[in-house]
């Protein structure tokens, strides 16, 4: 005689694997998202910091640019006095913190930065950091 469908134990056993699996591959999982949010914010961030140097360099506004970790480029040199109506945001994902150097101010026609260093970007333990120097 044939047998038919799986009885109660096989299927216990199935989702037991099931199970088993699907928790080994969570941290992987989890540890894949952190990496790759803090690739995006820092590519957002040399980003950023390209757009803030082209706009000293070509000129606008007449003014220096600057870019704040936060994710803002602005013109003007100060963050807090700003005129936001200039601002131009960068969505760096929520979880991921800035340190080091916040904010970078770049001359008006020379486009040189006024701190050179690392902007850290860090989330959930792991870090990356953004090298500021003359290329931007």
């Amino acid at each position: 005689m044939m047998r038919r469908g799986f009885s109660l134990m096989e299927i216990l056993v199935i989702v037991g694997i099931l199970i088993v699996l699907i928790g080994m591959s969570l941290p992987v999982y989890t540890q894949y998202l952190i990496r790759s949010d803090l690739g995006i914010a820092a590519q957002l961030v040399e980003q950023a910091l390209s757009r803030a140097r082209l706009l000293a360099v070509s000129g606008q506004q007449a003014d220096n640019w600057s870019f704040a970790a936060s994710g803002v480029v602005f013109r003007g040199n100060i963050y807090n006095t700003r005129s936001t109506q200039y601002d131009e945001l960068y969505l760096i994902p929520e979880h991921v913190t800035a340190s080091g150097i916040t904010v970078v101010t770049f001359a008006k026609l020379t486009g040189a930065p006024n701190l050179t260093g690392s902007i850290v970007l860090q989330s959930y333990g792991q870090e990356t950091r953004v090298e500021v120097g003359e290329q931007f």
